[in-house]
């Protein structure tokens, strides 16, 4: 039930997905520009040294060995990629300043970029609330100026939550594939790998799924949203986990679907609307906890009773033997 009011949502409120492509490009060209400032005249010696230009070879083999399935080759590629990292620290010690000044503009373009779109994506969910509380069409910009402030609170510690988490996650599936790799098949090592990021990012939308619509509908502070979400119960928990995992995978097989036979054009569309879809789960979870009723769509309103269909024929039947 939840999934499906999702989808309806999303379709009732597609409108947003326009809106959340035009303000992600604009962020992303501000914080790619930013980046650029920094990194050219700095990474100028870099950018041509045989040195980086051997670690992309190793890039490339490492691809090609990983779709044909050149598991001798593989075996010993960190090994190879490790020498490769070595020569290339001893060229890149020279030019220290040069290379702390990269790292200190791409981090700061980078926590930029995760700033302002998390910043959006907190509005859009302010519009996508409205919706769902009063069938009300907000203005994106006004939801901008009006949530701003909240806004503000939760991307600031969400971005920081979000980032070390992520660099876990990114270290535990690089561990787990090599470790896999030394004793397994290549193809057990990807499945192994490929598991442990998708529950991994499962459970971290599962963990975070009503922190904005706590701030947002429950109008709690951001950091009394955040531990009313770690407060929910053990069997919600499980219910939403489930719904994010199903959801995880069939938004990466449809954006690689779509991707490939429109030549990446309808990742234009796509990839905003997979991110628009997780939002509307996130508030379908909070009302559905809640016991809120909101709309679904101009014609539906959902009651939140959440039933399975076993229940649902209970009911019936309750109604007809009263009848009766």
């Amino acid at each position: 039930m939840r999934f499906r009011n999702s989808i309806h949502l999303l379709i009732d409120n597609f409108g947003i997905v326009y809106k959340m492509l035009l303000y992600k490009l604009v962020v992303g060209l501000i914080s790619l520009g930013l980046t650029f400032v920094f990194v050219i005249p700095n990474l100028s010696f870099f950018f041509s040294s045989t040195e980086l230009s051997r670690i992309v070879l190793l890039v490339q083999d490492f691809f090609d060995a990983l779709f044909s399935g050149g598991v001798e080759y593989l075996a010993g590629f960190r090994e190879l990629f490790t020498a490769a990292v070595g020569d290339l620290m001893i060229l890149v010690t020279g030019k220290i300043s040069n290379i702390v000044w990269t790292i200190v503009g791409v981090l700061l373009s980078y926590i930029l970029f995760r700033f302002l779109d998390t910043l959006g994506n907190f509005a859009f969910a302010h519009m996508l609330n409205e919706k769902m509380n009063s069938y009300a069409e907000g203005a994106f910009f006004d939801c901008f100026i009006r949530s701003i402030a909240k806004g503000s609170a939760y991307s600031a510690v969400y971005v920081a939550i979000s980032f070390v988490y992520d660099m876990v996650v990114g270290l535990a599936v690089y561990s787990i594939f090599f470790m896999l790799l030394s004793s397994m098949p290549l193809f057990i090592s990807l499945f192994g790998a490929a598991t442990v990021l998708f529950a991994m990012e499962a459970l971290k939308l599962t963990l975070f799924s009503n922190w904005i619509p706590a701030i947002i509908e429950g109008n709690l502070k951001t950091w009394d949203a955040l531990s009313y979400g770690f407060r929910t119960k053990v069997k919600y928990r499980l219910h939403i986990f489930s719904t994010y995992l199903i959801s995880l995978y069939l938004i990466v097989t449809l954006n690689v679907v779509f991707g490939i036979f429109s030549l990446m054009s309808a990742l234009l569309l796509t990839v905003p609307a997979s991110f628009l879809f997780l939002l509307c789960l996130q508030f379908v979870n909070y009302y559905t906890i809640e016991g809120k009723k909101y709309f679904v769509n101009y014609y539906k309103i959902a009651d939140n009773k959440d039933k399975g269909q076993k229940s649902r024929f209970l009911d019936e039947s309750d109604i007809k033997e009263e009848h009766f």
